[in-house]
């Protein structure tokens, strides 16, 4: 789900929506399909490099699949960029609308959240292991 607000409309204290403020909401839906799909587990693997379009390809895989998070959190940095052209050759770009999980749950500033938390280690790294690899393929052989 997706939240912008008008931009010309003042804000009330502590961020709050004023009755007048005008908020555009729209949904974006997964297509309806009759095609094959493919029915196993899936997984995405993600850490704090994943954001912005990595974390809404994370939604919709989560929204289609029940894709399951292993890693660390993301960014939760992601929302169509606004570009901003002031005086004195000074640009600014932020993101000028808010995204939710399909269940409401909050994604900016929060990230998507492993299931399964894990972050490389020293050692695994000095031994040449990708371990946050090696959890996700154990999940989908034996599960959690």
């Amino acid at each position: 789900m997706f939240r912008r607000r008008d931009s010309m409309s003042p804000d009330l204290p502590n961020g709050e929506l004023s009755s007048s403020q005008e908020v555009t909401t729209f949904l974006q839906r997964l297509p309806h399909t009759d095609k094959w799909r493919y029915h196993g587990k899936t997984v995405m693997l993600m850490d704090e490099r994943t954001i912005s379009q990595a974390e809404h390809s994370g939604l919709f895989l989560e929204a289609a699949k029940g894709t399951k998070f292993i890693g660390s959190p993301t960014q939760g940095a992601n929302g169509d960029v606004t570009n901003l052209s002031a005086p004195g050759g000074i640009y600014v770009r932020f993101s000028g609308q808010g995204v939710w999980h399909p269940d409401g749950r909050q994604l900016q500033r929060l990230g998507l959240q492993p299931e399964i938390e894990l972050r490389p280690t020293l050692a695994g790294i000095r031994a040449g292991k990708d371990e946050v690899l090696d959890r996700a393929i154990a999940y989908l052989q034996h599960g959690p």
